[in-house]
């Protein structure tokens, strides 16, 4: 057991340590360590009297909500197909993991220039359609979070199927039977029967997307940086900026700990939401 727990205390539990003390430190990158003073809260309270991080907040809760919530519907819509319908599973798995098992920088850069406005294929397309007719998508406040969730439902969406599909093969036959001779139709096999028993993968599904969404870097840098404006600046790009570009480590690491409190919080309310007593 020590080579593991030796690799969780030093690259872990010693960064999130330091991080926590850093937070509480007047600490520029810049200068030298001598300058560190302690400022207790005031890196937290400077922060939360930031505009830019209750719209970095807001745009986190918007991403989560939306990538979230449509990676889970279409995952399941397609792991039910691939259960009920095709037999060649392996095959049809290891086509439909293809995008999930890409760089997010990759895919960044994919849709990056399928929203071109010159020569991309989308944005030809929906202007084909009457949409966003002489605007650029990533270049506007209204659509560039939009464009990035749509490019994280694209990459993740097989994830969740593939989870949701490991836990229909796992599931036991019997209820299913009796739910036929008791004359259950689709739609209430697959409320009363087939969801509850798939809460625990479902709980562990979402709880790994939200936590990737909320780390989500890459594809955000490599399409808009954030922009325009502030249109797509998350949390985690806002304490990247923080610390990389305006070296304030500091107010930086407020920001790394107030993530790490939202994912606990988050963590919290999905695990009650999603708790399950029910016997099968």
């Amino acid at each position: 057991m020590f080579p593991g727990i030796l690799y969780l205390v030093v690259v872990i539990l010693f960064p999130m340590i330091s991080t926590l003390i850093l937070s509480f430190q007047k600490y520029d990158f810049v200068k030298p360590a001598s300058e560190t003073q302690w400022v207790g809260f005031s890196n937290y309270i400077e922060l939360m009297k930031d505009s830019l991080f209750w719209i970095s907040l807001k745009n986190t809760l918007v991403y989560i909500f939306f990538a979230v919530s449509i990676e889970f519907v279409l995952g399941l819509i397609i792991a039910l197909l691939i259960y009920k319908i095709l037999s060649e599973k392996s095959i049809i798995i290891s086509l439909v993991l293809l995008p999930s098992i890409m760089a997010p920088v990759i895919v960044g850069l994919i849709f990056r220039y399928m929203f071109n406005t010159e020569f991309g294929i989308l944005s030809y397309l929906l202007n084909k359609i009457g949409l966003f007719n002489d605007i650029s998508i990533l270049g506007s406040m209204n659509t560039a979070l939009g464009a990035i969730i749509l490019a994280d439902v694209w990459q993740w969406t097989p994830f969740i199927a593939i989870m949701l599909l490991a836990g229909l093969v796992a599931l036991p036959v019997e209820p299913y039977e009796a739910a036929r001779i008791d004359g259950a139709n689709e739609f209430e096999v697959l409320k009363n029967i087939t969801l509850p028993l798939l809460v625990p993968i479902i709980r562990i599904a979402l709880m790994l997307r939200i936590v990737d969404v909320i780390k989500e870097f890459d594809k955000i840098f490599v399409m808009t940086e954030g922009g325009p404006g502030t249109a797509s600046e998350t949390m985690n790009f806002l304490a990247y900026r923080i610390n990389f570009r305006f070296f304030d480590m500091g107010m930086g690491s407020s920001a790394v700990v107030i993530i790490l409190i939202i994912i606990i919080f988050i963590s919290i309310i999905l695990f009650k939401m999603l708790k399950t007593e029910e016997l099968y």
